[in-house]
């Protein structure tokens, strides 16, 4: 691949997990809360919120132990950490969301791993 194809690639894919990471950190400055109080009898998210608090950081993890009880509630319950329903007590916008938070930074990973390998081969070619 061209080094100039392989430089805008480069940027794009910055920009893209640059707006990645603003969407995940204002979904979580606003919504966090919310979703805690809506799981507030889930052992782990309890946890989470006193071991964590309130940083940026912090709510980032916050922001991933609802994922995870979202994504393997079943998993989730058979360890102890959550209510056999917890997970439909979120309404199905919020999920939507956050599912699409997460599925917009799979294809941001995935599509870095990708420019990695392109990058990797444009260098042995050019040998």
């Amino acid at each position: 691949m061209h080094s100039i194809a392989l430089g805008i690639s480069s940027l794009i894919l910055c920009f893209s997990m640059w707006i990645n990471i603003v969407l995940m950190a204002w979904f979580t400055y606003r919504n966090i809360e919310y979703l805690e109080h809506q799981l507030s009898d889930c052992r782990c998210i309890r946890d989470f919120r006193s071991i964590w608090q309130g940083g940026f950081i912090g709510r980032h993890m916050r922001f991933n132990m609802v994922m995870m009880v979202i994504t393997f509630p079943n998993a989730m319950y058979r360890r102890g950490d959550t209510a056999k329903d917890a997970h439909k007590r979120i309404s199905l916008r919020l999920k939507r969301c956050i599912w699409g938070i997460y599925v917009f930074l799979y294809i941001n990973g995935f599509c870095l791993a990708l420019l990695g390998y392109l990058i990797k081969v444009s260098q042995e070619s050019a040998i």
